[in-house]
């Protein structure tokens, strides 16, 4: 079997992604039929994530059950990625857990509609994460 391989916007406010099928860059569905999701998560104090669209529902239907938490790209490369976290009901998740979740979840999403594990992604990035600061730049690529 040759290595599969995807391409993912991880946007700061909708993320998207797109396989080969047939030689041909096809985007996958990431929310039931949609192609894009937005870059939203609710964390129920039940311990259930929900993601996109699922988590603005949620959160708007709960909003006391849980946290929520939008355009989490911003994160990346602000002093946040270095502090010890933030509250999560009972527990204190680090802003990088975070980020790895919902990527891992457009991941899982990849996977299933190639019916294989994608073994490389091309992620895609903006031409400055930290505008006007080279360091928080830097950190966010890293």
């Amino acid at each position: 079997m040759k290595n599969l391989s995807a391409g993912i916007d991880f946007g700061t406010t909708n993320s998207s992604a797109a396989i080969p099928i047939n030689g041909n860059p096809t985007l996958v569905p990431l929310e039931n039929k949609n192609i894009t999701i937005p870059t939203a998560m609710y964390f129920m104090n039940d311990g259930v994530i929900h993601f996109g669209r699922s988590a603005v529902d949620n959160y708007t239907a709960n909003e006391t059950s849980g946290r929520f938490m939008r355009s989490i790209k911003r994160i990346l490369g602000s002093p946040l990625m270095k502090s010890s976290g933030t509250q999560v009901g009972s527990d204190v998740l680090k802003f990088d857990k975070i980020i790895e979740t919902f990527v891992r979840h457009l991941k899982e999403k990849i996977d299933a509609a190639a019916g294989a594990n994608v073994e490389n992604v091309v992620m895609g990035r903006p031409v400055h994460f930290r505008e006007n600061d080279a360091a928080g730049d830097m950190r966010a690529q890293e």
